[in-house]
């Protein structure tokens, strides 16, 4: 069978169209993040050529940076201190007023209060950057992963809080403040802490 010219002209645009499609099922490249995004992926699955970045993008939370990495296409990040029993403050910069942030879905401006209702790793917020139609969602744990396993048993009858310092073994030390059920509510990593002690201390009423 001998096709001429025409026919092949006819039928390029669609293998383009096929392979371009198989490209993207390939890369895990969804329209949603398409939408918008002068984006293309390197092997790795890291955005590259993106409309956002990080490079002038400034995050903090509690006056601490937030480290985003926005060639990431699901970055995770935790918090170097977070409060349940005051609001916390997340502040942020950039150079382009086009940028967008929210948290759990609500759009922010900066300075802005957010509040949590647990301190653990299996809890997390979203953080939405967007620019458009281009946006990463940003997974935070409300407390890193390197916070030590502690096991509270108990209730105790004594008023006021307990505060103490915990040293994992990864190196991540902590300040961090807790009730009278074991439950916390305040956590500060990074402190320079050489030994792997940990000490508690009760304050009284």
């Amino acid at each position: 069978m001998k096709f001429d010219r025409s026919f092949w002209l006819r039928i390029l645009p669609w293998g383009l169209f096929g392979a371009a499609l198989i490209f993207l099922a390939v890369q895990g490249f969804s329209p949603e993040e398409a939408a918008g995004c002068a984006v293309s992926i390197s092997a790795d699955g890291t955005h590259i050529g993106d409309l956002l970045t990080t490079s002038d993008l400034e995050i903090q939370i509690n006056g601490l940076p937030l480290n985003v990495d926005l060639s990431e296409t699901a970055p995770l990040v935790a918090p170097l201190s977070l409060s349940r029993e005051t609001t916390n403050i997340l502040t942020w910069t950039s150079s382009d007023r086009n940028l967008q942030i929210s948290w759990n879905g609500q759009k922010l401006t900066s300075p802005a209060a957010i509040e949590v209702e647990t301190l653990s790793p299996q809890q997390s917020a979203v953080l939405t950057i967007r620019k458009g139609d281009c946006q990463r969602h940003v997974t935070v744990q409300l407390l890193p992963d390197s916070f030590p396993t502690v096991q509270f048993t108990g209730h105790s009858p004594s008023a006021g809080d307990y505060y103490g310092d915990l040293m994992n073994d990864d190196g991540d030390s902590y300040i961090f403040k807790m009730d009278n059920d074991g439950q916390l509510l305040y956590y500060y990593r990074g402190f320079d802490k050489k030994s792997g002690s940990g000490m508690i201390i009760k304050r009284p009423d």
